[in-house]
């Protein structure tokens, strides 16, 4: 994940990623509503989100476990602090933050608990965590269809699938998080131009993305039905 982070950096921002408009949507009215305070930017990537909480008012702390990806948001919010650390062994003190965000990264965690395990850890209680995510096609693969070249040149694929609702309430619930808000977002389904030709084939591993045009009925069938981006707001309770 590290290495697949760290070569998607040099065009991570200037790719036009189409979840970044769908995370932009969800997430916009969640952060507008928290109170202004101290709050983790979790798998903080290249700072979009760490930016927007900044401009927010928030004093903001990003952990990411990619120096390609620390080195963007560095550039992108140097009044951030940014630290290199993973999800679930976040390099913060207890009861540090007032919130948590984490947005475009769990999709990537097997197991979502060890997270919601530290996110619990590191907040006060009262505030918010708040996640975002892709749902992805092959639900529990390890093999979503993300495939990145490494900075040394290695190809593969990202490892990375898509969590059940009843994934995140089983990681939440027993921290004493408690669900405020949970949006889904459902695009129209694949549908290409009539007179479509297939698309040439770029060499290398199976993109899956580039096989839409081959298989057109396969891949409106696959995306019918299925939300694309989920979004959660849970509220850290000492009383639960």
């Amino acid at each position: 994940m590290r290495d697949g982070y760290d070569g998607w950096s040099a065009t991570y921002d200037a790719e036009g990623n189409s979840c970044f408009p769908l995370r932009d949507e969800l997430l916009t009215p969640l952060l507008d509503r928290l109170l202004t305070g101290r709050v983790l930017d979790a798998a903080c990537g290249s700072g979009a989100v760490t930016r927007q909480l900044v401009d927010r008012g928030h004093d903001v702390v990003g952990v990411d476990g990619s120096p390609g990806m620390l080195g963007l948001a560095r550039r992108a919010v140097p009044e951030a602090t940014l630290l290199e650390g993973d999800l679930a062994a976040l390099p913060l003190p207890d009861a540090d933050v007032d919130h948590v965000t984490c947005t475009l990264a769990l999709s990537h965690v097997t197991d979502l608990r060890p997270f919601f395990a530290e996110a619990a850890r590191v907040m006060r209680p009262g505030g918010h965590l708040i996640t975002l995510d892709v749902r992805g096609y092959y639900p529990r693969s390890p093999l979503f269809p993300l495939v990145k070249r490494t900075p040394d040149g290695r190809v593969g694929y990202m490892p990375g699938g898509s969590h059940e609702t009843s994934d995140y309430l089983r990681a939440a619930l027993p921290h004493g998080f408690v669900v405020r808000a949970c949006e889904e977002f459902f695009a129209s389904p694949y549908a290409p131009r009539p007179d479509a030709e297939p698309a040439p084939l770029t060499p290398g591993p199976p993109d899956i993305w580039e096989l839409a045009t081959w298989v057109p009925d396969a891949a409106a069938a696959a995306d019918a039905g299925r939300s694309q981006v989920v979004a959660w707001d849970f509220e850290l309770r000492p009383d639960v």
